[in-house]
């Protein structure tokens, strides 16, 4: 789910090391370390920081997204939300969920949870709510985390349509996004960037989600926007610092 940070509603979220980690060029087949830093705002008010990584070590890739709450009633529960998924690039470059875990923190509360995939025997097992649960695995599921991932790579082949199916909570869930034909400039911590607008669709019609992408950072998410119509509540997030590893002379449009 885009940036999980969007989850921090607060509490149900995707480069930073040195300066700010943000998403580095991902061409259609490649992957290249980054980190990015967001600002996350509720209804229009500063509410705290997410950061996303990827990093490589060996075969296997960690993504990781953490979002903190560090104002309002959110930051004095002390609020925090970290996912990891670490996979590995198939010969054809699908992305292989191997390992993810999911923690979520406020002051006297915690709420964990993992899950493990098993591809040579089909099955992926885990733990949530802290009830154990096996399920069939299917060519093609992924964690939720790398839903991110997969979206911008398949931006960046020029796809209009795209369909994801994770394991989650226990569950196999699908997910689907719509690439319009819109092109706008966003304001950046970096500038102005030409960015792609992505609608989520969601099976409550009151509930929005939109992504911007800027195709010069490897259709990185740029702004991210949730809108829950049942409470007129809306969380936003938006680039502040990016770095990616390595940078690419040129990155198109």
């Amino acid at each position: 789910m885009l940036l999980t940070a969007l989850f921090l509603a607060l509490i149900p979220v995707a480069a930073a090391e040195e300066r700010a980690p943000a998403v580095g060029y991902c061409p259609a087949q490649q992957l290249a370390p980054f980190s990015a830093r967001y600002d996350v705002y509720r209804n229009g008010r500063l509410l705290g920081r997410s950061e996303a990584t990827l990093k490589k070590s060996g075969a296997q890739w960690t993504y990781r997204v953490s979002t903190e709450a560090n104002r309002g009633l959110a930051g004095f529960l002390g609020g925090k939300i970290t996912e990891r998924s670490q996979f590995e690039l198939a010969e054809d470059g699908t992305l292989l969920s191997l390992d993810y875990d999911y923690q979520q923190g406020i002051r006297f509360s915690r709420r964990e949870g993992r899950a493990r995939f098993d591809w040579d025997r089909l099955q992926v097992e885990g733990v949530y709510k802290k009830k154990d649960f096996t399920l069939p695995l299917v060519a093609g599921q992924t964690d939720r985390m790398l839903i991110n991932l997969k979206l911008m790579r398949q931006l960046a082949e020029g796809q209009q349509q795209f369909a994801f199916e994770t394991v989650e909570r226990g569950n196999v869930r699908q997910h689907t996004y719509t690439r319009t034909d819109e092109i706008s400039v966003t304001d950046t911590s970096e500038g102005k960037l030409q960015t792609v607008l992505v609608n989520r669709h969601h099976s409550n019609p009151r509930r929005q989600t939109r992504s911007w992408h800027a195709p010069k950072l490897g259709y990185l998410p740029v702004r991210l926007e949730q809108v829950d119509g049942d409470d007129d509540e809306v969380i936003e997030m938006r680039l502040t610092e990016w770095i990616c590893e390595p940078c690419p002379t040129s990155l198109g449009p």
